[in-house]
């Protein structure tokens, strides 16, 4: 499995910190206290939801960091919650959709 990069959510600067893409302010963030994440990757962008709504964006192509593209389309994935994360109670990877 390839290693992409991380993935931060800043609630006290209310940022996310994409490794080799940069920092980008929270747009639509929803003030509800429980927070859903869905995060997505394409070999174009990273998309990033809360409780549905689209808070980022990521077109890698847009980034002013010239590492971004290469970094993030590339296949690979993982998922992994840092030690101090005491906010998130589970992981939920879908099965793929089968076209019949």
């Amino acid at each position: 499995m390839i290693g992409l990069g991380k993935i931060r959510i800043d609630f006290r600067y209310k940022r996310f910190q994409i490794d080799s893409c940069g920092l980008y302010g929270f747009v639509n963030l929803p003030e509800d206290l429980n927070k859903e994440w869905t995060i997505s990757k394409t070999k174009e962008a990273l998309t990033i939801l809360c409780n549905g709504v689209e808070v980022l964006n990521l077109v890698y192509v847009d980034s002013s960091d010239g590492n971004c593209e290469t970094t993030w389309s590339r296949d690979g994935a993982q998922v992994k919650f840092g030690s101090d994360d005491q906010a998130s109670d589970y992981f939920w990877d879908p099965p793929e959709l089968k076209s019949e």
